[in-house]
């Protein structure tokens, strides 16, 4: 939602092409298409799960090949690919410097799942690789830059974990 109660979501089978849409909607219930997704022309598509706003207003989401951004003066442009193999998680958290954190399944270091960082310049660098528990979702960022990412399985009785990365004076 942002500062004038609008919320903003995403779809993985609407729109003109049947391949999506990132939507807005206002508080008196006015749905307006941003964007519209074709798998043709577009190298990411199929949006899923919720969408992250920047600052100057253009909005992120994870969709079938990477990350996409919704442009605020219009358009859409391919914010950050995904390695082959590798399956994003529907939902990014973003710092206040404008950094992407999210999670993902397959390909990365050990061939399971990791915790990455896109830069505002799409730079991605992975953070955590798992060693084979399946990593969940959100990424969560504490007041002092600390990550916090479930695993479905590991910890003690192999029944999930908490797992903190502790953010290093980069």
């Amino acid at each position: 939602m942002d500062k004038s109660g609008n919320f903003y979501g995403a779809t993985c089978c609407d729109g003109s092409a049947g391949n999506g849409t990132v939507f807005k909607l206002t508080p008196q219930g006015k749905l307006t298409t941003l964007y519209s997704f074709n798998i043709f022309a577009d190298k990411v598509y199929e949006p899923m799960g919720s969408v992250v706003e920047d600052a100057s207003g253009n909005l992120y989401g994870v969709g079938q090949g990477g990350i996409y951004e919704v442009l605020a003066s219009g358009g859409e442009k391919v914010f950050y690919l995904a390695p082959k193999g590798t399956n994003l998680e529907p939902t990014l958290t973003m710092d206040s410097a404008g950094n992407l954190y999210g999670t993902s399944q397959g390909g990365r270091t050990n061939g399971t799942g990791a915790v990455y960082r896109v830069s505002p310049e799409g730079a991605e660098t992975d953070l955590y690789s798992s060693d084979g528990p399946a990593l969940n979702d959100a990424v969560v960022i504490d007041q002092e830059g600390n990550l916090f990412v479930t695993e479905g399985r590991g910890g003690a009785n192999n029944t999930g974990a908490v797992i903190k990365l502790i953010k290093n004076a980069d």
